[in-house]
């Protein structure tokens, strides 16, 4: 294997660990409605759906190019089919968000007596299809980013399966961090609502760095850690 095919792996594997953030932010904040024992389950589950859907659209890969073709033409903004799939995933993801985002800030009576009682409501079942259906918006838009960087479906294949396993061994740290500190959670659910206004504007072809996000989001992290190492000194 050559230095640029290496290097080719490595910047990618990188690359698609960094987009896969979101997903497991989001992956996190479902599998926490489920009961303790299930949590870990669904979450790997999550992940390892993921990979699988990465791996399958690499082998249809001319099948997702053509998903960039115009459909549908409406007030001058042509729409492909990746587009739709774009624009119906952004406005799940911020429905999804902002819902357990009201529900953290108020809860209820209901959820409240249920958070007594240890019952949850929230089929397993209905948890994963969730997850599916962000992880095939998330899927398309990562293997669409990596077609443009390389041209081996080696180097994509290999990438996608080396960020994974990334992701599974990050993933119980990070729920872990955001489960101790509430702070780290609401930020968590505000990167969310913004990933999903970032797949609606792609959707109509405008564009926009998604390091400036990943960058913003980075120093707000770095700011709330600061404080809360204030707020344990004071104490």
């Amino acid at each position: 294997m050559s230095f640029e095919l290496i290097y080719s792996c490595v910047t990618l594997t990188l690359m698609e660990l960094i987009l896969g953030i979101d997903n497991i932010i989001f992956v996190s904040i479902l599998s926490d409605k489920l009961p303790i024992h299930q949590q870990d389950k669904a979450r790997n589950q999550g992940i390892l759906l993921s990979v699988v859907m990465r791996i399958s659209l690499l082998l249809v890969i001319g099948l997702i190019l053509k998903m960039q073709q115009p459909l549908l033409t409406l007030f001058n903004f042509s729409f492909s089919g990746k587009d739709f799939m774009l624009l119906g995933g952004g406005i799940f993801l911020i429905y999804k968000t902002a819902t357990e985002l009201v529900h953290k800030l108020n809860p209820s009576k209901h959820n409240s007596f249920e958070v007594q009682n240890n019952v949850t409501k929230v089929s397993y079942g209905k948890i994963v299809i969730q997850i599916t259906i962000i992880n095939l918006v998330f899927s398309v838009d990562t293997i669409l980013t990596a077609v443009g960087l390389v041209d081996s479906i080696l180097v994509m294949a290999i990438a996608v399966i080396g960020s994974s396993i990334l992701m599974v061994l990050f993933s119980k740290p990070i729920v872990n961090l955001i489960n101790t500190f509430p702070s780290l959670k609401i930020i968590a659910f505000i990167f969310l609502i913004l990933i999903g206004v970032y797949l609606i504007i792609e959707a109509f072809h405008i564009e926009l760095n998604k390091g400036y996000l990943y960058c913003s989001m980075a120093v707000c992290l770095m700011s709330e850690w600061l404080n809360i190492l204030h707020r344990k000194q004071i104490k």
